[in-house]
């Protein structure tokens, strides 16, 4: 099956390759970069209270 698709994405005209390709890159780089996006910012919000200690201040329920 992902031989037939290679094969007929690669003998297809360039003018219908183009659209097919972007149409799954864009789209698939964006989710990939929405969760790389989180992981950086959950592994920077570890290192910092590692380095600078438990400083901030956790609001309590009730408050």
């Amino acid at each position: 099956m992902l031989d037939w698709c290679t094969q007929t994405l690669t003998s297809s005209s360039m003018w219908l390759q183009v659209p097919i390709v972007l149409g799954v890159a864009v789209p698939l780089c964006a989710v990939v970069a929405e969760y790389m996006q989180r992981a950086l910012n959950f592994l920077g919000a570890k290192t910092y209270r590692w380095f600078n200690g438990e400083k901030t201040r956790r609001i309590r329920k009730g408050e």
